[in-house]
């Protein structure tokens, strides 16, 4: 996602079905790179999560789920508990009806890399937030 930010507020760039769109996005998450972003299947919704990254200074721990349906972000950090680090993964499982996000790796640049893995269960509070 390229986002460019104006004296009027903030747009991005989206990839939607047949290409890309500038949208109106309120609420943004810090600028940054090097994040694990995925797409969450819910009910049909089309949403975003995002954690961490390196914001040019430090490499951050907040988490942020995009609504694309009504271009609003969600702060979600208080249910992804996930130390800061930047380059790590994140994907989606699916079992039982039941969705968990799983994140692998990265580093914060002071302890070097990690090799560990921490799942999210989306009926654990996350659900409910995004309600």
């Amino acid at each position: 996602m390229c986002t460019i930010r104006e004296a009027t507020g903030t747009m991005s760039l989206i990839l939607v079905a047949g290409g890309l769109a500038w949208f109106n996005v309120r609420c943004s998450p810090s600028m940054r790179s090097w994040h694990a972003a995925v797409a969450l299947p819910v009910n049909g919704r089309r949403l975003v999560l995002i954690h961490g990254g390196y914001d040019g200074d430090k490499a951050l721990g907040d988490s942020y789920v995009l609504d694309m349906d009504n271009n609003k972000w969600t702060d979600v950090s208080a249910q992804i508990k996930l130390s800061p680090r930047a380059g790590h993964t994140a994907i989606t499982v699916e079992q039982g009806g039941a969705l968990s996000i799983v994140f692998f790796g990265g580093g914060d640049n002071e302890e070097g890399f990690f090799n560990d893995v921490f799942v999210v269960r989306y009926d654990d509070g996350l659900g409910e937030l995004l309600a």
